[in-house]
């Protein structure tokens, strides 16, 4: 499917292209002597008989629309569907721009790189794919959000604080609003939360709130903030709740899986249920993750320490 789905592209890229030449040589020979049916074709007689034949030009032009939106998503639709390599080739051949590739697909292509590299928990290629550049947001387009908010992922998972706040502000506010600027927002109110700041991780809530109502990139990040700042009882157990299931940012962020359990185990405990807690953490998955081992290191002490307690039950 994703060999045929490439081929596509470029099919329809060739024919619009060769239609819109053939069109513009139409066009060219129409004022040449002699060419009074092909003028006659394209709008009409002497005597004022309409013709329609310049609509013809609406066949190239759709046709182009169509391969420029495919180039744009084509390595997003083969990640989508699980053909990760393809993608990979795909995206890797069409990672600079030119005449001919507008910086929206490089981004686009980048971003689909990135997502990858997440997966398979190379976080240093993934910051790496993103470069050097600090694109700044305005009037941005979803592609150069999602670019930005993969890369503050990337960050995020090698630790590197510092780094995330300078991206934070190069490139915030954004113009839009969606999926992509909330979650941003989301990682940078997850930010917030490792740097203790709670003033800034409310701020960072209202604005991936306002970018799109209910992001469930945000409520991981709520659930973290209520492990960091001593969420007990009934808030710790609605917090445990909201990491419970499938979660499709563990997809996206597979080294994070550890580090989510030990934070249910965390609110388990401090919701009164010690026992469920180990339970949980007895199967965490390791990972090539640092974070996540610190993560489950630091909250399998926590928990071994309520359950210890002889009000625990």
């Amino acid at each position: 499917m994703g060999r045929l789905l490439v081929a596509l592209t470029a099919l329809i890229g060739g024919v619009g292209l060769g239609l819109a030449l053939g069109y513009v040589v139409l066009v060219v020979a129409a004022f040449l002597p002699g060419a009074g049916r092909i003028v006659e074709f394209l709008v009409g007689t002497e005597d004022g008989t309409p013709r329609f034949g310049f609509l013809l030009v609406l066949i190239p032009y759709a046709l182009l629309l169509a391969h420029l939106w495919l180039r744009l998503r084509v390595a997003g639709i083969l990640l989508r569907r699980g053909e990760v390599e393809q993608a990979k080739r795909f995206a890797t051949r069409r990672l600079s721009v030119n005449p001919l590739r507008a910086k929206r697909e490089v981004l686009a292509n980048r971003v689909v790189l990135m997502r990858i590299a997440l997966r398979e928990l190379d976080y240093d290629r993934a910051v790496e794919i993103a470069g050097e550049a600090l694109l700044p947001g305005g009037r941005a387009s979803v592609d150069t959000v999602a670019f930005h908010r993969w890369r503050l992922e990337a960050i995020l998972r090698r630790e590197n604080l510092v780094e995330a706040k300078q991206l934070v502000g190069a490139v915030w506010p954004f113009a839009v609003r969606g999926e992509q600027a909330a979650a941003f927002c989301a990682c940078a109110a997850e930010l917030a939360v490792r740097n203790g700041d709670r003033d800034a991780f409310e701020e960072w809530c209202e604005r991936a709130e306002y970018a799109q109502p209910g992001s469930p990139r945000l409520t991981i990040a709520r659930a973290f903030a209520a492990v960091k700042f001593g969420a007990t009882g009934e808030e710790a157990a609605a917090a445990a709740d909201d990491l419970d299931g499938p979660l499709d940012w563990l997809r996206e962020v597979p080294g994070a899986h550890g580090e989510v359990v030990a934070a249910r185990a965390a609110l388990l405990a401090r919701a009164a249920h010690p026992d469920a807690a180990l339970d949980l953490l007895s199967g965490a998955r390791p990972a090539d993750d640092a974070r996540s081992m610190a993560v489950i290191d630091r909250h399998a002490a926590e928990v071994s320490e309520l359950r210890d307690r002889p009000h625990s039950t």
